[in-house]
């Protein structure tokens, strides 16, 4: 009976013991003399790049359209704004009073939100020149635009 318990072990411990394989050796299928003028260039760990965030204009594609001011409005506080409340525009030194003359199409802008204002002058008479100045919440100072309004 010891025996027998003595092979099986003896068996069992063989079964667990594995020989190393030997590495095989391929045979190259270049010509040396080709593989000689290869030459391999030094692969330098890629650097990511500087992520800056895009500017924002606050006033931007300003034009002059028949008697009327347009352009696009950007958002470009950190919070929520209400146009008819956050921004204004003066035309020729006077307050367009009342910010829902602009005609803005949204006037509640998220932060980087952007809305079409078709009346940026209100409904002011405009000249051939027109000196107007934006000024809304998130901007340190107003912009000033000149606007040409061809007759």
């Amino acid at each position: 009976m010891k025996k027998i318990i003595a092979i099986l072990f003896f068996i069992l411990f063989l079964a667990g013991c594995k020989v190393p394989e030997e590495p095989t050796v391929t045979a190259p299928t270049e010509p040396e003399a080709l593989v000689e003028n290869v030459s391999v260039p030094e692969v330098s760990e890629p650097t990511k790049p500087a992520i800056t965030p895009a500017p924002r204009e606050a006033l931007s594609e300003v034009r002059c359209v028949g008697n009327k001011i347009e352009g696009i409005v950007t958002n470009v506080a950190d919070k929520q704004i209400d146009i008819t409340k956050e921004a204004s525009a003066v035309i020729h030194g006077v307050l367009v009073v009342h910010p829902a003359l602009m005609e803005c199409e949204k006037t509640i802008l998220e932060p980087g939100e952007s809305t079409y204002c078709g009346s940026l002058a209100g409904k002011y008479k405009l000249a051939e020149k027109n000196r107007l100045i934006f000024r809304m919440t998130g901007l340190e100072e107003g912009i000033l635009k000149i606007v040409e309004c061809p007759e």
